[in-house]
């Protein structure tokens, strides 16, 4: 695994690496917010979002409870 280029935002690290071996960090959703939001705050699309939590979030029109933990892929720019 290239660790260089999957490091996370340290604001944000977990330090978890998925099973493809990329460090993701993870987010406690809050009160009123949405996938759009979310992908804005850490700089990635929905479809980022989505391919990182297939088994919490199934697709971009799935509500997403406040208090569930989604992961938070570091994406190579």
């Amino acid at each position: 695994m290239n660790r260089d280029n999957n490091f996370v935002d340290p604001r944000y690290n977990e330090g978890a690496p998925d099973s493809s071996g990329h460090i993701m960090s993870s987010y406690v959703v809050e009160e009123k917010d949405t996938l759009p939001d979310i992908a804005r705050k850490f700089n990635l699309t929905v479809e980022q979002l989505l391919a990182a939590n297939q088994e919490h979030i199934p697709d971009a029109s799935s509500l997403v409870q406040t208090g569930t933990r989604i992961m938070i892929p570091k994406i190579q720019e």
